[in-house]
């Protein structure tokens, strides 16, 4: 089959999805799916995480509202498109119609209808089983929850293994992502004020791609004993278990830390993540700090650090959230 990912990401939108649906595209690569990409990345790190793809199966455009036609040789045939955009909906949907044979549209946000399949949303939400009934048709599949998190393979567990097998005794340290763009400018906060209060802590900061502020972040910690500045990784597993804790922005990273077992606090950086982080703190999964905004994030940062036992109850809780095999799960739905 011939799959067409339509996903873009920028220093606005971040990286997420493109990190999620390269984990979609690479699995069906390895069974044998011819896979292309129409999206506006210009960044070759991120596009490089479609592992199988070469200059002739990108597509490049500016234009969100842009026709497959517009972009893939009339001759092309589509058998699925995957649809991961948050600016298309139901009317682009529906004009794709006459190219391909079958729509799948990966969704966070419950805000706008859709002309799909399948739908996929790997978001936790009490109501996920009723979220999307007004916004696509009774005959769309729908594949709502954590189940369904889109994870590159490391993260994949056996039924097997135990908590203490995936994670070894880690060190005392933090891990701090505050996203790919962090255009809120809270990389620098939040590295500080846990250097700061905490002075036997060590902090592994990881820089986005997509940060507009990357060399002035590494000048800044150059000296610290105890901050150590990485660029962001495909791999970051190794990094994320041998870490304490995670501060991070609400996004892709905290499923991956969710599948490690590691202590999480999010700062949401749009409206749209508040119902999310809400939700999740709520069910006792993680401890969310507030908006980007808010002054009151580092007094909360203080109370989640020096909470041993609300970190434990979290490492417990997320552990069994998350077993890492979303993706198998979806592919095997699009090879039926």
């Amino acid at each position: 089959m011939h799959i067409v990912f339509r996903v873009d990401a920028d220093s606005k939108i971040g990286s997420g999805h493109i990190a999620r649906c390269s984990v979609l595209a690479n699995e069906l690569s390895n069974r044998a799916h011819t896979v292309s990409l129409i999206t506006n990345c210009q960044d070759e790190r991120l596009i490089n995480k479609f592992e199988m793809l070469n200059a002739s199966s990108i597509y490049w455009t500016d234009n969100i509202n842009a026709n497959l036609r517009e972009l893939l040789l009339e001759s092309t045939t589509i058998d699925i498109l995957v649809v991961d955009h948050y600016g298309l909906s139901r009317d682009w949907e529906s004009k794709q119609r006459e190219f391909v044979g079958k729509i799948i549209v990966i969704d966070d946000l419950a805000n706008r209808s859709h002309d799909c399949d399948f739908l996929v949303d790997q978001n936790f939400y009490r109501d996920a089983g009723s979220r999307y009934k007004s916004l696509v048709s009774k005959d769309c599949q729908q594949f709502c929850g954590p189940k369904f998190t889109l994870l590159r393979p490391e993260y994949r567990r056996k039924r097997y293994e135990d908590q203490k097998a995936v994670n070894p005794t880690r060190t005392d340290s933090a891990l701090v992502f505050l996203g790919a763009s962090d255009l809120a400018g809270l990389s620098a906060k939040m590295t500080h004020a846990l250097k700061d209060e905490f002075p036997n802590l060590k902090i592994e900061l990881l820089v986005g791609s997509l940060n507009p502020k990357r060399s002035e972040l590494r000048s800044e910690f150059a000296g610290e004993r105890r901050v150590q500045t990485l660029e962001f990784q495909e791999n970051l597993a190794p990094i994320l278990r041998r870490n304490s804790f995670g501060v991070f922005s609400c996004g892709s990273i905290m499923w991956e830390a969710f599948a490690c077992g590691l202590p999480t606090a999010v700062v949401t950086m749009t409206e749209e993540q508040k119902p999310l982080a809400t939700g999740l703190a709520e069910a006792g999964h993680l401890a969310y700090l507030g908006h980007a905004d808010e002054p009151q994030i580092f007094n909360r940062l203080w109370e989640f650090v020096t909470d041993a036992d609300g970190q434990k109850k979290l490492n417990d809780s997320v552990y069994k959230l998350i077993d890492g095999r979303g993706a198998l799960r979806i592919a095997d739905v699009i090879a039926k």
